[in-house]
């Protein structure tokens, strides 16, 4: 089923974020240039997944692989009120840049009857050919009330097969160490690095608790053993880092009480692989309503992709910055893509082949949620 939304493209007009960032009045409304991009839905409960007993789909994670496939995932819910109810991981393969895709194939958790198993941050590495997840999963009848505390955090890979099976999952609660051990992943994309001396590093990051402290941690053997950062960044939340083009990890933060004045996004920034990180920042220019938030670097451009508003999950938006841009403080966002009045949540953004980008979105029609990708025109 094909779906439209109100998402249109527009004119780069330059949007500067002041140095230090200091909360900004909402930007004019941009100039269409194109047709609204069409967006597909990936997701939606009642299709055939039905007789599984999900009721929802929600937390889409978006990956390109080595072989051009577009790989899908979200949380199959059985419990559409809460995020703590018997939930697992699926995923859905798009070898058309995103036109059609396969019915859902189970990645974990599944078999887990009773365990809360979500937020899943993944990422294609290109040297072991393999497709990584992290997740958390809980057990929902012990003790700890709110399902992310206690959560356990978990790797499996897809062992080269494009996203067409996936191993057993890996407990790496271990490896991260007792401070570690029940962090929430993500959700979203986690990055491989490319420049060097890390050169081939997952790094991923995850959350202790709601606004508690985010880090970052790592694998440098295709995610068979992990370690955690040395720098918790206080107070943020849901996380999702990239490399930038002058090889630095730059990780967004939802943002709420470190500065709920600025209603933005928080930022840190690493030039160490992910060990450590320099102090919380703001950007003004990224407004938020308190929501997760995506970015990935496409052909030298930071893109980012949230709810651009300060109160209210709507108004889906993607912005850039100029090629090669590497001073945070300093940088002008253009509007790629506007929202239009309606209804979103969380995103993901990933490449869509050449000169293309794409965005997998929660969104809402008279079903409810439903997990719809959007193709657009990188400038």
């Amino acid at each position: 089923m094909v779906a439209r939304l109100s998402l249109r493209v527009a004119a780069f007009a330059a949007l500067a974020a002041a140095a230090p960032p200091q909360p900004a009045a909402a930007a004019p409304s941009p100039q269409p240039t194109a047709a609204a991009p069409s967006l597909v839905d990936v997701f939606v409960a009642g299709d055939d997944y039905n007789s599984t007993g999900v009721r929802q789909f929600r937390i889409p994670a978006l990956v390109r692989t080595g072989r051009g496939t577009l790989l899908a995932f979200a949380e199959a819910r059985t419990d559409p009120a809460t995020d703590c109810a018997y939930k697992w991981l699926v995923v859905r393969r798009s070898e058309d840049e995103g036109a059609t895709w396969s019915a859902s194939t189970d990645v974990a958790g599944r078999e887990w009857a009773g365990w809360a198993t979500g937020n899943p941050q993944a990422v294609f590495h290109a040297p072991s050919r393999r497709v990584v997840v992290t997740f958390g999963s809980k057990d929902l009848s012990a003790p700890g009330g709110y399902c992310e505390p206690g959560t356990v955090v978990y790797a499996v890979d897809d062992g080269g097969s494009d996203g067409a099976r996936w191993g057993p999952p890996r407990n790496i609660s271990g490896d991260l160490g007792a401070a570690w051990a029940t962090i929430l992943p993500g959700p979203g994309a986690s990055v491989v690095l490319s420049a060097a001396p890390h050169a081939g590093r997952i790094v991923a990051t995850g959350v202790t608790d709601a606004y508690a402290q985010v880090i970052a941690y790592f694998s440098d053997d295709a995610g068979l053993s992990w370690r955690a950062g040395a720098t918790p960044l206080h107070g943020g939340d849901e996380s999702a880092p990239t490399e930038l083009p002058d090889g630095r990890v730059y990780v967004t933060m939802r943002n709420d009480h470190l500065n709920a004045s600025c209603a933005c996004q928080a930022y840190a920034l690493s030039s160490d692989g992910g060990q450590t990180f320099g102090p919380m920042l703001f950007d003004a220019t990224l407004v938020s309503p308190v929501c997760e938030a995506s970015v990935a670097v496409l052909e030298g451009r930071l893109l980012f992709a949230n709810p651009a508003s300060r109160s209210q999950r709507r108004d889906i938006t993607v912005r850039a910055t100029a090629a090669g841009a590497a001073d945070p403080t300093a940088w002008a966002w253009s509007l790629l893509v506007a929202g239009g009045p309606t209804w979103g949540g969380y995103t993901s953004l990933a490449s869509a082949g050449a000169g293309y980008g794409g965005l997998l979105l929660e969104r809402n029609d008279t079903a409810g949620n439903v997990i719809s990708f959007a193709r657009f025109a990188l400038p």
